[in-house]
């Protein structure tokens, strides 16, 4: 997973299987406009990788608006796009931890 470059789009299916939800940021992510004013940009979110074993992921999500989502849900992505992938020299139950992060458009639930 590691040789996706910053852009990429991967087929997250064949790369990931299943997303399962974990948890997200109670707080949106804010940045500030040339006016100065804070505007909300989008929301953290993090997945677990059915293939990337040992893997959390992040999404950062454009949507601004908060999804209702449990622990455990089978989620997928619109549009996702690498954004940053890191490779952990540290082993954690004999698996190599890589983290990586995605920009989307939108998380949902799988159906």
């Amino acid at each position: 997973m590691n040789n996706l470059p910053k852009g990429a789009v991967p087929d997250m299916e064949k790369s990931f299987g299943v997303l399962t939800f974990l948890g997200s940021d109670p707080e949106p992510i804010r940045r500030r406009n040339s006016r100065g004013n804070a505007v909300v940009i989008g929301r953290r979110y993090r997945l677990l990788s059915e293939t990337q074993t040992g893997e959390e992921i992040e999404v950062i999500v454009k949507d601004s608006q908060p999804k209702n989502l449990m622990m455990g849900d089978e989620v997928i992505l619109s549009n996702p796009i690498v954004d940053f992938i890191s490779v952990d020299s540290q082993f954690q139950n004999g698996n190599r931890t890589v983290q990586t992060r995605f920009n989307a458009d939108q998380i949902d639930l799988k159906v």
